[in-house]
């Protein structure tokens, strides 16, 4: 995944400042969403093993 993000970032690089931008926001909201589906395992497991 990380590798496909440096791919496209290298590929829209010629678009200037509004490709950057938009590429931030891709990654910060990949990155949001692979938070929340970590901590969201990790509450599932602790309530899981709680059990």
């Amino acid at each position: 995944m990380f590798g496909f993000t440096v791919l496209v970032a290298a590929s829209v690089r010629q678009g200037g400042m509004f490709s950057d931008v938009f590429m931030a926001f891709g990654s910060y909201l990949a990155h949001a969403v692979v938070g929340s589906a970590i901590s969201g395992l990790a509450v599932m497991g602790r309530s899981y093993i709680s059990r």
